[in-house]
């Protein structure tokens, strides 16, 4: 049948031209693609860090791996100048106290600001996991809060930073004004601390402190609403955890055992699944299969960073090829952690206390995905559950200032502190 433009069918013509539409459909949808995937890519929340293997010094990393505590490894890496080391192994143990977090980052950080070159880069990504902490983190009183936000402003100033320097000192200045958990004299120093570091900064003030020293006087901290149980390990993963680490402990000692070590780790890490899966079938108390699913965790996150060769060597190339199942495999025990520790903050004796301790779970559960120990975390649906929970607390007339983040905005510092349950 013919139409009003004619036949070119018939004639051939039309194939060259419908190539090349096709060949220019193809080559649009895959730019708008790739711009999409990097679009969501470097403004994902996301802090999962690539390891830098070349620079990390296995002599000091496999300390670890060899039973020494992160922090005491950390702290001779800073000194040495292995600072790519020292940053590493803060990846290594998601589970070490935030007062102990802070304290290695803010070290780390500060090393990084005074050296050259591209080190500004990785002093800004330790600020703003410091920041992350000193936010979000339920184990901190407000003014170590506070006091670490004076220290990541202070830093930021140095590095002429200034629009971070002053995200970070904003929530100094709210914890000052309205945290209920300050003396009087604690506020005064906070208020002139901010002074100084404005004035450096070349930044006019309009900070003032009311007569008689501050607002109110401070009410007690609350208590943590939720623990767990110590761990009874079997003999058999006491003896691999040993075997393990006397293991690496030759390897240092000679340069070679490398392999060894290898099958050691393998060895440990059959007996640690095969016990870990008892554990949880045999324990039906909840504080026990936190303990449990927390040894896991930490264990899946050091096993990922084996295969990653982040301690600087290649230690089970058989993992190297299983990382997405390792990763996939973490991000599940992190999943039941917090299922776990939701079971345990709607099993507290009142409702008041349940609904606090679900606030306490979702800032922890934010904080290990933001910072990137908690892989693929669904942080906006994290965030929008911690919103919800915090306007629960307003309603019960809760005080406290809390932490909110804004995962859309593209802002490095996306953190402030405002009352329960403020609009946003």
């Amino acid at each position: 049948m013919r139409n009003k433009f004619g036949n070119p069918l018939a004639k051939g013509k039309w194939l060259p031209a419908l190539i090349v539409a096709i060949a220019v459909v193809l080559i649009v949808a895959g730019v708008l693609i790739l711009g999409i995937y990097f679009y969501l890519k470097l403004s994902s929340p996301s802090r999962e860090k690539k390891q830098e293997v070349g620079n990390v010094n296995p002599v000091i990393a496999m300390r670890v791996l060899a039973g020494e505590p992160v922090a005491k490894t950390v702290q001779i890496a800073i000194p040495r100048g292995e600072l790519p080391t020292a940053r590493m192994l803060l990846d290594v143990d998601p589970f070490m106290p935030a007062k102990d977090q802070l304290g290695l980052r803010l070290q780390l950080a500060h090393s990084y600001a005074a050296a050259s070159g591209r080190n500004k880069e990785e002093a800004d990504g330790l600020y703003r996991e410091a920041a992350a902490i000193a936010f979000l983190s339920p184990d901190l009183t407000d003014l170590m809060r506070a006091q670490t936000l004076l220290e990541i402003g202070n830093g930021y100033a140095g590095m002429h930073m200034k629009k971070k320097a002053l995200k970070a000192l904003d929530g100094v200045q709210e914890i000052a004004y309205h945290s209920p958990y300050l003396q009087p004299a604690q506020r005064v120093q906070l208020i002139q601390r901010l002074r100084q570091i404005y004035g450096a900064m070349g930044k006019k003030t309009l900070l003032t402190i009311p007569p008689g020293g501050m607002l109110q006087e401070a009410r007690p901290l609350p208590v943590p609403l939720y623990d767990e149980a110590p761990l009874n390990e079997p003999q058999d993963l006491t003896k691999a955890k040993a075997a393990r680490m006397n293991a690496v402990i030759k390897a240092l000692e000679s340069g070679n055992g490398w392999e060894a070590v290898g099958q050691a780790l393998e060895k440990e890490d059959e007996i640690r699944e095969n016990a870990c899966e008892r554990a949880l079938k045999e324990t039906p108390q909840m504080a026990t299969r936190a303990s449990w699913i927390r040894h896991r965790t930490k264990w899946l996150r050091i096993k990922l960073l084996i295969a990653q060769r982040a301690f600087g060597r290649s230690l089970v190339p058989k993992w190297e090829k299983e990382i997405p199942d390792i990763r996939y495999r973490l991000t599940k025990s992190y999943e039941d952690l917090y299922a776990v520790y939701g079971d345990q903050a709607v099993a507290l004796p009142s409702s008041d206390q349940v609904v606090v301790g679900q606030v306490e779970i979702l800032r922890e559960e934010l904080l290990d995905g933001w910072i990137g120990y908690y892989p693929d975390a669904p942080l906006d649906e994290i965030n929008n559950d911690l919103k919800s929970h915090l306007r629960n607390l307003k309603a019960a007339g809760d005080k406290g200032l809390y932490p909110y983040v804004d995962l859309k905005g593209g802002e490095p510092l996306p953190f402030r502190f405002a009352p329960a349950g403020a609009s946003q």
